[in-house]
This record gives structure tokens, C-alpha cells and sequence, in this order.
């Protein structure tokens, strides 16, 4: 693994970019969203992003396009943690 490498991704925390907006009805879900960068700003493509509820364990999955972006829709309200990692990267645990 490339220490550079790994460092950028263990920065991670301070460099997702992340919006969650609240859909209004009867059911209401959420979407999270964001860019996935690295401590110099590159954006990381081709990143696997695990959303999951830790009081239900329910996991949802979506990968970063070229441009670093990822996106999860009708998300039920609850405590999530998300995970992200790359190949040569270390994997980095957030509280969401």
C-alpha cells in the first residue's frame, strides 16, 4: 500500500462533502450525497461508500463516479455510519 495514500484517505473525515435533505409526507426519507476527496482536494473516483443504520444493521452500497460523487436516495430516518474505502487506501469510518 502507498503511505501517501493511505494518509490522504485517513483524512477523509475532514474532506467529505455531504447534504441530506428531507422529503415531506407520510414517509419521510432523506438522501445523502457528497464528494469523496482526498487531504489535497482530488476528488476520489471509484470509491465503495456503505451507508448503514447501526440500530437495524441495514446496509445500502454505492460507488464514487469520476468525479468522486456518490449518492443514496429514500434513506429512513435513523443513526447511520458510513464506511469508505479504495483499494491502496485505508478505510475510514464516519458518523452520519
Amino acid at each position: 500500500m502507498h503511505r501517501n495514500a493511505l494518509r490522504k484517505l485517513s483524512m477523509l473525515l475532514a474532506t467529505v462533502v455531504m447534504f441530506a435533505f428531507a422529503a415531506l409526507g407520510q414517509h419521510a426519507t432523506a438522501g445523502v450525497n457528497g464528494t469523496i476527496t482526498d487531504t489535497s482536494g482530488s476528488v476520489v473516483p471509484g470509491a465503495d461508500v456503505t451507508l448503514t443504520n447501526v440500530e437495524t444493521n441495514v446496509m445500502a452500497r454505492a460507488k464514487t463516479n469520476g468525479s468522486g460523487y456518490f449518492a443514496f436516495v429514500d434513506v429512513t430516518p435513523g443513526q447511520y455510519a458510513m464506511t469508505v474505502s479504495k483499494t491502496s487506501f485505508k478505510r475510514v469510518i464516519l458518523p452520519v
